[in-house]
């Protein structure tokens, strides 16, 4: 069983990111035109919401050092939660926030 989480933001901040912030610990990648996070912090973890907790961590973190070293603009946040599992199926998880309306 494999996390993943997908990471919003610019794209060039992105691809940027991806080059300089990979490890064995944690990287970036972009898949079908989009940005993924996977992180060892992930593996003992069993369930979206504990994921996608930590994620948002690692994320800050990231949009933190994207706007100090590479003059970002736009914060990078949490997307969906991928579970991959051992047979290659995916769940996704998202999580809906209440929509305001102004009249």
């Amino acid at each position: 069983m494999k996390w993943e989480v997908d990471v919003l933001g610019d794209q060039t901040d992105l691809r940027l990111l991806q080059k300089a912030f990979s490890s064995d610990e944690f990287y970036l990648s972009e898949e079908n035109g989009k940005f993924v996070l996977w992180s060892r912090a992930f593996e003992d973890l069993n369930d979206a919401d504990a994921v996608r907790t930590r994620a948002a961590e690692l994320v800050a973190s990231l949009s933190g050092a994207s706007r100090a070293l590479l003059g970002a603009q736009q914060s990078l946040t949490v997307g969906g939660v991928t579970l991959v599992r051992e047979d290659g199926t995916k769940n996704y998880f998202l999580v809906v926030e209440p929509a305001t309306m102004r009249i």
